[in-house]
């Protein structure tokens, strides 16, 4: 599967940006189609640190399990999440930038079960629609910590 790539600056400092995007606890506060996160492991969030994550797909609630599997403060946070057969690996790397901080995504699925690999090509034609709702999840994260510094 061709990994999904996105950027956003954001009006904010690196540190802050980061300590919104390593919330997890808090992710709902941040993100409209995060409805819960249930922790699964005892804080502190670190690499380990495993969660159950439910958003609204396709207008119906879906949870996943995902796990930390990289922390790098103020610089790099990872997620994994085995999910329909598809091992999806999420880095969010915060750089400074010109406007304060850079915000990149790179979200990369490999099918890991033979009907994964036999349904990749319906998922091929969803990449689109996931795109799309990582995108609003970017801008609203973006927005969020961008109102909290300028308050």
């Amino acid at each position: 599967m061709k990994p999904i790539v996105l950027v956003r600056d954001v009006a904010a400092p690196p540190s802050a940006l980061f300590a919104a995007l390593a919330d997890v606890p808090n992710f709902a506060k941040h993100v409209s189609g995060v409805v819960g996160v249930e922790m699964l492991t005892a804080p502190p969030v670190r690499v380990g640190t495993r969660f159950r994550e439910t958003r609204v797909v396709f207008g119906k609630p879906h949870a996943e399990v995902l796990e930390v599997t990289e922390l790098s403060p103020d610089r790099a946070f990872s997620l994994r999440c085995d999910s329909c057969g598809v091992r999806w690996d999420t880095r969010f790397t915060v750089e400074p930038a010109a406007s304060g901080a850079r915000l990149s995504m790179t979200m990369e699925g490999r099918c890991i079960t033979v009907a994964a690999r036999l349904m990749s090509p319906v998922a091929a034609l969803m990449r689109g629609s996931m795109v799309k709702m990582i995108s609003k999840d970017l801008d609203e994260l973006k927005a969020s910590v961008e109102r909290s510094v300028s308050a």
